[in-house]
């Protein structure tokens, strides 16, 4: 970028699913623009909003970041009852980095390790 000398490839654009309802196909199309230019996108909060798995696939998106409702989730239940393996399974599957923030247990940050799941913020 001219003003700051940043490189576009070290930016990231981050927007939630609320954001998508009022004109999903308008937005996704400044998002494709957005990423020509080479900046990545990440979904924020992902999986508590109003989440279409239809929709995801077609989002001009890099990242989702999983809601910390499911990372909390994750020290309060055996694995077996957990959706937050299914949350990251179906992300990988289209092609998402997944990314979890606010991760506060050593349990939650090995489950989401062993999951492929990038850790931002954690306190380990």
């Amino acid at each position: 970028m001219a003003l700051t000398g940043a490189e576009m490839i070290s930016l990231e654009f981050e927007t939630t699913e609320t954001v998508l309802l009022e004109n999903f196909d308008l937005i996704n199309e400044k998002l494709e623009e957005i990423k020509k230019m080479g900046i990545s996108i990440s979904l924020d909060d992902f999986g508590t909003g109003f989440s279409s798995l239809a929709r995801l696939g077609e989002l001009n998106i890099d990242s989702v970041k999983i809601d910390k409702y499911f990372i909390d989730e994750i020290s309060h239940h055996d694995e077996k009852d957990l959706i937050t393996a299914d949350i990251i399974s179906m992300s990988h599957k289209i092609g998402l980095t997944v990314i979890a923030e606010g991760i506060e247990e050593e349990n939650q940050k090995e489950y989401l390790e062993n999951m492929g799941v990038i850790l931002y913020r954690d306190i380990f």
